[in-house]
């Protein structure tokens, strides 16, 4: 018995779709999966069989051969554990063949039976929609993303008994509802940049916050610092003399260093100046003048 089922995976950022081609056969029990799969997809071998078993589907006992086309892709994520199951549940005639066209199944079993959580779903739907699916089923934690495209029907699932059901007709699933990716702002703001003319630099100082860089120099107090506060601050633009007054701790572990000067108030300096004289540390903390 052969199957075909559609699943996607990713590459990047980009959705890829998938061909799960599953084969049962007469031979001894086997189940070998091709087409360049990743280890977290090789493993999908033993998640899918103990949730096909703990669901109350059988398992085939004879050789299985599941090919994930293309082969030259490399395929990654947990994804394609559901098209694989709905492959081998249609190989043994539990589901038919002509109630999964143009229908794309994505999500992670776990051994229970449930459908896990993907990543990369918002750009497998993408991807579907683009290779002309109708529908698509996804676990039920991506609803979010699922309600994002317009333009084709997005189905959760939680378990995969509930998805069987819903193939078959015994209990029919409603789509997701859409929602728009971009909400409507008619906020007006009365202040714009685009308004200040020239100021350059600081305007592009101003916008450095809104980018999620370095915020505005301020001084202890939170206000900006005017020109005569930032000359009398050394350059540093922090309030630096006010701040090394209270910072014992800091001025005393800079003097432990041999050789390593003492940051000074703008006062020492201009003392400094009108007498002509420099100080520097000593290795043994004290200070000597030249």
């Amino acid at each position: 018995m052969f199957a075909q089922i559609l699943g996607e995976t990713t590459c990047g950022i980009d959705g890829v779709q998938i061909l799960v081609e599953v084969d049962v056969s007469n031979g001894l029990p086997s189940f070998d999966l091709v087409g360049l799969p990743a280890m977290a997809v090789r493993e999908s071998k033993e998640r899918v069989k103990a949730a096909l078993r703990n669901s109350d589907y059988p398992f085939p006992m004879t050789r299985i051969t599941v090919n994930l086309a293309p082969a030259d892709l490399r395929k990654e994520g947990s994804g394609l554990d559901l098209p694989i199951a709905i492959g081998l549940m249609t190989c043994g005639r539990i589901l038919e063949p002509e109630k999964l066209e143009n229908k794309v199944f994505i999500g992670e079993l776990s051994l229970d039976g449930r459908i896990r959580k993907v990543s990369g779903v918002l750009s497998m739907i993408m991807d579907a929609k683009k290779c002309g699916a109708q529908e698509v089923y996804i676990p039920q934690a991506n609803a979010a993303e699922g309600k994002l495209i317009h333009g084709i029907d997005v189905y959760t699932v939680a378990t995969l008994k509930e998805l069987v059901e819903h193939l078959q007709g015994k209990n029919t699933l409603t789509p997701l509802p859409k929602e728009n990716i971009l909400q409507n702002n008619n906020k007006i703001y009365h202040v714009d940049f685009a308004d200040v003319k020239g100021q350059l630099v600081a305007r592009r100082r101003s916008q450095y916050p809104d980018g999620g860089f370095s915020g505005l120099w301020q001084d202890n107090a939170g206000a900006p610092l005017s020109d005569d506060s930032a000359a009398d601050d050394g350059g540093r633009g922090t309030g630096g003399h006010q701040d090394l007054q209270h910072c014992g701790t800091f001025a005393a572990g800079r003097q432990r260093h041999a050789g390593a000067s003492v940051p000074q108030s703008a006062s020492q300096h201009q003392r400094q100046r009108a007498s002509g004289r420099r100080q520097y540390t000593a290795p043994g903390g004290g200070y000597f003048g030249t």
